[in-house]
């Protein structure tokens, strides 16, 4: 037998406004918790969207900086070769002081290596008076002894080498070749002189 069946209308009654108000409270309270989860919700999607556009900046500012890092790589790995004018094609000096044949103005934009290379054709008039070539940086010379110098005793042209080697900074670098009669007196001939620069830039 359903105990409800003894009971007055109003007990009735009051006993479905209890339920309906104990159904209410705890509809308000799911309400609550589901407003609470749609902020939160809410926030996550704010927090995600930001790290988002973070992240997108972030690898925007990476790519620009790997653009311009292979754009300098690519800028600084370079190789030169460079003649001598035509009024110098020709040389010839009994002078015991440097002179130079060819001249480079080197821009470099990272540091970074470069190899010279110098070629030339020459002899002297007396093999007591050798003919040097020697490639200068900054005019500084490669050695202060015989390293990197192309030097020749000959009387008839031979073929002459030279060699330079340096870490360079960022910046514009004179190079020159320069040839010179060691004991003067008597001449010396260096036709077609050149250089091949090469730079390559160092990793680090």
């Amino acid at each position: 037998m359903n105990s409800n069946d003894n009971k007055t209308p109003l007990e009735y009654y009051e006993r479905s406004i209890f339920e309906l108000t104990n159904t209410r409270e705890q509809l308000q309270t799911e309400l609550k918790s589901l407003k609470a989860l749609k902020a939160e919700l809410k926030s996550t999607q704010d927090e995600l969207a930001k790290t988002k556009a973070e992240l997108k900046e972030e690898i925007q500012a990476v790519k620009i900086n790997f653009q311009e890092q292979q754009k300098l790589f690519s800028k600084s790995f370079k190789s030169f070769f460079v003649h001598a004018n035509l009024e110098q094609e020709q040389n010839y000096t009994n002078n015991t002081n440097w002179e130079t044949v060819v001249s480079y103005n080197l821009d470099v934009l990272t540091d970074s290596q470069v190899n010279v290379i110098a070629h030339g054709h020459g002899y002297t008039e007396s093999y007591k008076a050798p003919l040097d070539i020697r490639i200068f940086i900054n005019d500084e010379i490669y050695d202060d002894k015989n390293w990197g110098l192309g030097i020749t005793h000959s009387h008839s042209w031979q073929t002459l080498v030279c060699i330079f080697i340096k870490v360079l900074t960022p910046g514009t670098h004179k190079i020159e070749l320069k040839y010179r009669s060691r004991m003067g007196k008597k001449s010396v001939h260096l036709n077609y002189p050149s250089l091949l620069i090469m730079l390559s830039p160092i990793n680090n």
